[in-house]
């Protein structure tokens, strides 16, 4: 289990290679950014917080890919600090929801752009995106692109499962208090949020 954001070491290590497709021993020859420092693993992350601030562990998964979820919880109940987890996969939400309820669980959402994509993929960007599948993994929050129009289907799910409504990622003091009047929690980078 890594840390990194991209499926891909092509944005910040340079070399077009999925994470997924290469081992640990691998990864490890590369360096982030033009620096010394290489693709953590989780291990890594938990040692170095060590329970001094909450963490929110986003999963990244090929749909229906349980075993990330699992692996995930297995490292993660020894962990003794704050956390949460959340997914753009409906279906990691959902293995928590059946396997470890007591874990604090988030769906990711937008609406992503639909030009140029397969037929098939617009379906599925198009399921996510409003939210429709949502159900599957009750949510305890939903954390949706502010910079997407929150379209009717989230305000629908909003009210069924009454979710906190949490936006991301704000960048700067303005947009967070605007945000306030519509989200109950948001998340942010870059400024202190006052």
């Amino acid at each position: 289990l890594v840390v990194h954001h991209d499926d891909s070491l092509k944005r910040l290590c340079g070399v077009d290679r999925r994470i997924s497709e290469i081992t640990l021993a691998e990864l490890s020859e590369y360096r982030l950014a033009e620096t010394q420092e290489k693709v953590p693993t989780l291990d890594e992350v938990l040692e170095a917080v060590g329970g001094r601030v909450p963490l929110i562990v986003e999963l990244k998964t090929d749909f229906y890919n349980h075993a990330l979820p699992q692996a995930v919880h297995q490292r993660l109940s020894q962990y003794s600090g704050v956390y949460c987890i959340e997914s753009f996969d409906p279906f990691a939400v959902r293995w928590y929801r059946k396997n470890a309820r007591s874990v604090v669980r988030g769906q990711l959402s937008f609406m992503p752009p639909l030009k140029d994509k397969p037929f098939k993929e617009k379906l599925r960007r198009i399921a996510l995106g409003y939210l429709l599948i949502d159900f599957l993994g009750r949510p305890d929050f939903i954390a949706y692109g502010y910079k997407t129009d929150a379209n009717i289907s989230f305000r629908i799910v909003a009210n069924i499962f009454r979710p906190l409504l949490a936006a991301w990622t704000v960048c700067d003091q303005e947009t967070y208090r605007e945000l306030q009047q519509y989200y109950d929690i948001q998340i942010f980078e870059r400024f202190r949020a006052q």
